[in-house]
């Protein structure tokens, strides 16, 4: 269909491409039919021409063939043209773009056993260095043969991206299991049940490396029950999945609570006179002696009898502890004014004052006069000081007389039963230094 306005062919549309003037096919239709000519040359005429042109009639009869293609074969070439710069534009770019010299490849993926280093493998990262010196990602590479990957075994492939090839090795994480071990951290005391929730198994592999396995094992039994003095034994399975073999270690459980073979007790208390031995007594200390030959302290043991220290004397009790018994024996330190006497020694001033290690803490017996008294106790937690002569040799006297009745003077001679503790060194008026062997009396008259 033409339109009647400018004879663009604007086919079966209801408004002309070109001019815009609305078409009306059925008025064309049936005015072409009443205005052409039924004769042979004007249908040849008719046949003939393009369907581009557009025939007119004047007034005086005078039929005129225009071309209606003119601005349409315009608008063709100026499209043509256009397409023509934006394809160049292409190519000059394709022929002016960095070229990819060198490839590389790295690996970001799975690494288990089985896994395929192909085309579809998205762990695989290839980028191109262009001559620039730029890095890009790339995408249409291609692998030229694809691999498996295998235990123990590290995959090669050869990666290519045109004319650049690179070659990208992976190692399989999956190793083949040598060896279990099994372990418990638990406690084993008496009563404790240990179960395979509570045990734990590594395998080691063929790389090296070691690995928890405890959820794929087997555990016999799953689960014992710890008593005094047992051992036991749980057997545990792995079948290690690369070859197929069954591996086995023994877990031994050996409870920590033995029985006791026998008990003994010490006491490291106070002996003075009036001191009470009994189960409450905090410086008894019981032992056991384990199964093993180890020893434990024991708590919980009963003394029948309490006894309480008196003077010169010795206590016995009886401990007892579940089925065992054991025998303590205490002596007390205090002793009566007669025996503490008694056994106080003669020691010469050269013995005290050449070996005092050797004679500190021995009980002494000192006669001898008064040559200084030094100072004179305020209390009962202080002492008198005295110094002491005898035979011509000095001595430096500690005596707690602050309850007595009776002061010691200077010039008075006096006897001393006590303990020699050191040599006490002072100065003398001169400024000289003089030492001397020191004791602290018990009693004296």
């Amino acid at each position: 269909m033409l339109c009647p306005k400018c004879g663009q062919d604007v086919g079966e549309s209801k408004f002309c491409p070109e001019c815009g003037t609305p078409i009306n096919n059925n008025e064309n239709v049936k005015e072409e039919a009443m205005t052409s000519p039924v004769n042979s040359t004007e249908n040849e005429i008719c046949d003939t021409q393009d369907k581009n042109e557009v025939i007119t009639e004047n007034t005086s009869g005078i039929k005129t063939i225009t071309s209606a293609s003119k601005k349409g074969n315009k608008k063709v070439i100026i499209g043509t043209l256009a397409a023509f710069i934006v394809l160049l534009a292409i190519i000059l770019s394709i022929a002016l773009k960095p070229k990819i010299v060198k490839i590389n490849a790295k690996y970001d993926g799975d690494t288990s056993a089985l896994v395929i280093l192909d085309k579809k493998n998205k762990g695989i990262i290839v980028t191109g260095e262009k001559k620039n010196g730029k890095t890009v990602n790339l995408s249409n590479w291609e692998i030229e043969e694809p691999k498996e990957l295998k235990a123990d075994e590290s995959a090669s492939v050869i990666i290519s991206y045109k004319e650049c090839r690179t070659e990208l090795k992976v190692k399989c994480s999956t190793s083949q299991a040598l060896k279990i071990s099994a372990s418990y951290d638990g406690s084993l005391e008496d009563k404790t049940v240990v179960s395979k929730n509570q045990i734990t198994v590594k395998a080691t592999l063929k790389n090296g490396e070691e690995v928890d396995v405890t959820n794929d094992c087997t555990f016999d039994p799953e689960s014992v029950t710890l008593e005094t003095d047992g051992e036991y034994s749980i057997i545990v399975k792995y079948t290690d999945p690369v070859s197929g073999e069954e591996l086995e270690n023994e877990l031994k459980l050996i409870c920590s609570t033995l029985s006791i073979k026998s008990i003994s007790a010490v006491y490291k208390g106070s002996t003075k006179a009036g001191t009470l031995i009994d189960e409450n007594n905090k410086d008894i200390v019981v032992t056991g002696e384990l199964k093993d030959g180890t020893k434990k302290t024991l708590s919980g043991w009963k003394i029948s009898k309490p006894a309480e220290l008196k003077e010169d004397g010795t206590v016995t009790v009886e401990i007892t502890y579940d089925k065992f018994k054991c025998n303590l024996d205490i002596i007390c330190s205090d002793m009566s004014e007669s025996k503490y006497k008694a056994s106080c020694q003669s020691v010469s001033y050269d013995s005290l004052s050449r070996y005092p290690g050797k004679y500190e803490g021995t009980y002494v017996k000192v006669t001898g006069k008064v040559f200084q008294v030094i100072s004179e106790s305020s209390s009962p937690l202080y002492y008198s000081v005295y110094f002491i002569r005898s035979n011509g040799n000095l001595y430096y006297v500690r005596i707690n007389n602050y309850s007595s009745d009776s002061r010691i003077l200077e010039g008075d001679t006096i006897t001393v039963w006590g303990t020699f503790d050191e040599i006490y060194t002072y100065e003398t008026i001169r400024g000289n230094a003089n030492s001397v062997p020191q004791i602290t009396a018990e009693y004296w008259s």
